[in-house]
């Protein structure tokens, strides 16, 4: 634990900027347009930032670099390598339809293409995977805490909650964007600085690869079909996974532009790949920098506190909270928007614009305390955020992509595929290990879809793609 003053004073002084800004950030908001998608009039450098920020949070910096260490390259492909691949294929294959749709949440597309049926669905899937995602974030938090201050790791947990909970209920997406523009600029310095003296101390880059053994380079398995099942899951767990996720396209339909939405998920997708491989550099290093350190998710912040000073220290610590915060309120504000603008009109058809804001704020606060509640019973920050986008895996990517490109795909076909690749996943996942059930899951929802709506074609007739309000996507504007 640091002894220095400076280094506290000036990480909490960092962490009460952050929820000034947020705090701040409310005054934009007037309604559920603002608070989910900040009024539509994000700009490219701050969609490219959020992006960034968002996948770059706890799991990326302290996780990755884990991984890393105790499995190599092959444990690390989900993320970096994974995530960034999902930020490539969004823009290319997804982010101009939705956008052209207008839509609140990825939760309107399954109301417009499959019916409140398939909406419903959809939106109940959505909320687990966001729940694990907020809960990782507030391990990683506790984790940082504690090291700085000799807290239990339950306090800094619960101080987590507290901060990240606050802003997010004021602001939603306005406060989201613009902290997370700020933490993205800390991050980056600070992982920037650590990776920097951390390889130039072990005698550069040539000779951090060197000394790492020959199973901890490997890329590609040596082995027959069923590592090669296994690493074909490992890249589209996130990289396919995470493209219904709905704080991704949150952001690409708060764009101010269509350009602006594509554009920002390529940028954001090089960035991500260039410094998300600094944890894994840190992690390979610390294999000869600390041989034997009890928990290998404490990597990061401990070769800070063993090569920096105060000054420095505070801000690569300040960078370690910045990732954290950053992906935390957006794993809030993602599930919370689907709760005010979808699941709640389950049992209330027509409310106001001012009573789903108020609905949206109120999960906030309740699924942020759920996150808080699992990040204090499972404390593996790595495992649980790979682990949280299964189930968007498995439900929701199949027949999201079929509703963009596959006109024949119906709402008895969605439903389906949804249904079966959740069931399919949870029987695969208890009844055998030897092969991932995750891409069997999904695959086994890509034949439902197909079989299904084939069958079903005569009496159930699929629905076009709209916009929001309804009108009908145009030969110019449709896929």
């Amino acid at each position: 634990m640091p002894d220095s003053m400076l280094t506290l004073g000036s990480v909490t002084a960092y962490v009460l900027v952050i929820l000034a800004v947020g705090i701040y950030a409310g005054r934009r908001v007037h309604d559920q347009t603002d608070y989910i998608v900040a009024g539509r009039n994000l700009s490219l450098g701050m969609l490219v930032f959020t992006l960034f920020a968002t996948f770059y949070g706890g799991g990326t910096i302290m996780g990755v670099s884990g991984a890393a260490y105790s499995d190599g390259m092959m444990g690390v492909i989900p993320d970096p390598f994974g995530a960034a691949l999902c930020l490539f294929l969004a823009g290319l294959l997804f982010f101009r339809v939705l956008y052209r749709m207008k839509l609140l949440t990825v939760v309107d597309f399954f109301r417009i293409r499959y019916g409140p049926r398939c909406e419903t669905l959809a939106g109940i899937c959505m909320i687990p995977p966001y729940v694990g995602w907020v809960s990782s974030q507030f391990v990683a938090f506790g984790f940082i805490l504690h090291l700085l201050t000799g807290i239990d790791t339950t306090t800094g947990m619960v101080v987590s909650a507290g901060i990240v909970i606050v802003y997010t209920v004021i602001g939603g997406l306005w406060a989201v964007a613009l902290t997370d523009f700020i933490q993205a600029l800390i991050l980056i310095l600070g992982m920037l600085v650590l990776t920097v003296l951390v390889v130039g101390e072990a005698g550069g880059l040539g000779a951090v690869l060197a000394a790492v053994p020959e199973a901890h380079r490997q890329l590609i398995p040596q082995g027959g079909l069923r590592d090669w099942a296994w690493y074909i899951q490992a890249w589209v767990v996130i990289g396919l996974g995470g493209i219904p996720a709905q704080d991704m396209i949150q952001r690409a339909v708060s764009a101010r532009s269509e350009n602006s939405a594509v554009h920002s998920a390529y940028l954001a997708g090089l960035m991500y790949l260039g410094f998300g491989m600094m944890p894994v550099l840190l992690g390979l290093a610390a294999l000869g920098a600390l041989p034997a350190i009890d928990n290998p998710e404490y990597i990061i912040p401990t070769l800070a506190m063993d090569n920096l000073p105060p000054l420095l220290l505070a801000v690569v610590l300040g960078a370690i909270l910045s990732g954290i915060m950053s992906s935390a309120d957006s794993a809030l504000l993602a599930p919370a928007s689907v709760v005010g603008e979808n699941l709640a009109r389950l049992y209330r058809k027509e409310l106001t614009a001012s009573q789903v804001l108020l609905i949206s704020r109120v999960a906030v606060v309740v699924l942020g305390l759920v996150g808080l509640g699992l990040a204090l019973y499972f404390q593996r920050i790595y495992d649980i955020m790979v682990g949280s986008w299964s189930v968007l895996l498995v439900s929701l990517l199949v027949p999201l992509f079929a509703g963009i490109y596959w006109r024949r795909a119906n709402t008895s076909a969605a439903v389906a595929s949804i249904v079966i690749g959740l069931v399919s996943w949870v029987v695969l996942s208890m009844v055998q290990d030897q092969w991932p059930a995750d891409l069997l899951a999904a695959l086994i929802a890509a034949v439902t879809i197909v079989v299904v709506a084939l069958a079903t074609s005569s009496r159930d007739k699929p629905l076009p793609l709209t916009t929001l309000d309804g009108n009908p996507l145009t030969p110019e504007t449709a896929p």
